[in-house]
């Protein structure tokens, strides 16, 4: 009895030893045939070492080996024992959701430049430079020696006035770096109510039927003549239109309005429509550095070594493009002098600087409207090294932005497909997915994904 006694306590203390197990599966398919404490070699069979405790549920017969599978994990970037799951289940990615950060494509693809990361930080945020005596608005986030400030009032002056702004974001450069037009403002001033001329009413002068006046907001058509030196008669005269903003006249001493998106308003005598649209039309592939306004730009003139600034507008269909020069001197510094993590301005958008491309970049191309994947040169020599095979796929979710519950699509790529250059793109389904207005989401099985965006 004591001989059998040593002996189970010897095999208790080997086990105790010895925590490994090897999983026997199929190198094609993944799927597990065997677990073993022993390591043989089997024609057909490849094996995977694991921990004990990764198995102890199979062998104590509380989990079947077909709720397993040997699979390439991507985040642990080696072989793994997984259990089975459907990543076509949108359910499957919804438990690890990681959404991607968004980059942009400030270049021009015939004159690329080195591989690197830009990182679009304070998404959505506009910046325009502080120039003298452009008119800047409250709440506006401007530019001035190396920081962004948000303006708490108005601003229309000489001198920049740090009294008057808050600090946004500091420590932000400029650079010579050029970007193509692709989203300029295009303002439009239409002429309403042609061969109408508006008098801006005055109590101190006589009306006459048929004459159209502007007052207090509206534009009226008088029905019957009003003496001098009466107050306004709405007995006398229809209106034509309401909530008409006075922008200009002769008379310097009157309050002028300023005008936004969608008003109506009165100019010298003459009634227009205001509105603003994107155009590519007129500035095609002007390499544009920087943002006054909406529908105002600064372009760097390398020759006088200093910037100009243009304007696009239409009026009465015709559109117009004027320049004025900047005598001020503006600092910019060369891309190539910058270092990882620096923020710069590029464009009127606001990015940060990574010399390492991200793991998988998923782009959004707004120019021929599809969606695709690139793969760093990093990753893909790395998998190629280690002998990547498996069948995994890429599974991203394209929703509201911000908001993984508002969902539009799901896409899929095949890494074997990326790894072998074969190009997969898939078309846009739905208007929204070629704003700005989206946002990409994933389970995160690599390090560091972007949303790449191309205008």
């Amino acid at each position: 009895m004591s001989d059998i006694l040593e002996l189970f306590k010897s095999l208790n203390d080997q086990l105790q030893v010895s925590n490994d197990s090897y999983v026997y599966y199929e190198e094609e398919t993944g799927k597990i045939i065997k677990i073993s404490n022993r390591q043989n070699h089997e024609e057909g069979l490849d094996i995977l070492e694991v921990s004990h405790d990764q198995v102890k549920d199979i062998l104590e017969g509380k989990r079947n080996t077909n709720e397993y599978i040997v699979s390439y994990d991507l985040s642990l970037k080696q072989l793994a024992l997984k259990e089975v799951t459907y990543e076509s289940d949108i359910e499957s990615v919804s438990s690890s959701l990681h959404r991607l950060p968004v980059t942009q494509d400030f270049y021009d693809p015939d004159n690329p430049v080195k591989e690197r990361v830009l990182e679009e930080i304070y998404d959505g945020v506009n910046v325009y430079v502080w120039i003298p005596r452009q008119q800047y608005f409250k709440n506006s986030l401007v530019w001035f020696n190396n920081n962004v400030y948000k303006l708490k009032e108005d601003i229309n002056s000489e001198k920049f006035d740090l009294n008057l702004a808050d600090l946004y974001v500091e420590s932000v450069n400029l650079t010579d770096e050029k970007i193509i037009l692709s989203d300029i403002k295009l303002e439009e001033h239409k002429k309403e109510y042609v061969g109408v001329f508006v008098d801006v009413w005055y109590k101190e002068l006589k009306h006459v039927i048929g004459q159209h006046v502007w007052y207090k907001g509206t534009v009226y058509v008088y029905t019957e003549d009003q003496e001098k030196n009466k107050p306004f008669n709405y007995e006398a005269v229809e209106p034509l239109v309401s909530d008409v903003k006075l922008y200009d006249d002769e008379n310097k001493h009157l309050e002028f309005d300023r005008i936004v998106e969608g008003d109506i308003y009165l100019d010298n005598n003459q009634l227009y429509s205001y509105s603003v649209s994107e155009t590519n039309d007129l500035l095609t592939k002007k390499n544009i550095l920087f943002y006054a306004s909406d529908t105002e730009f600064l372009i760097y003139d390398s020759k006088i070594k200093n910037f100009v600034k243009a304007l696009v507008t239409q009026k009465n269909d015709q559109a117009q493009l004027s320049y004025e020069t900047i005598g001020i001197n503006i600092p910019i510094t060369t891309f190539s002098f910058f270092n990882k993590g620096d923020k710069v301005l590029l464009g009127k958008k606001i990015v940060q600087i990574s010399d390492v491309d991200a793991d998988i970049v998923v782009i959004q191309n707004k120019k021929t409207k599809t969606w695709s994947v690139r793969l760093s040169n990093s990753t893909r020599k790395f998998l190629e090294s280690t002998g990547y095979k498996a069948h995994d796929k890429l599974y991203f979710s394209i929703t509201a932005k911000y908001d993984p519950n508002i969902l539009y699509r799901t896409i899929d790529f095949s890494l074997m497909n990326l790894l072998n250059d074969k190009v997969q793109t898939y078309n846009f389904d739905h208007d929204i997915e070629n704003t700005d207005e989206v946002s990409v989401y994933t389970t995160q099985f690599f390090n560091l994904y972007t949303h790449e965006i191309l205008s």
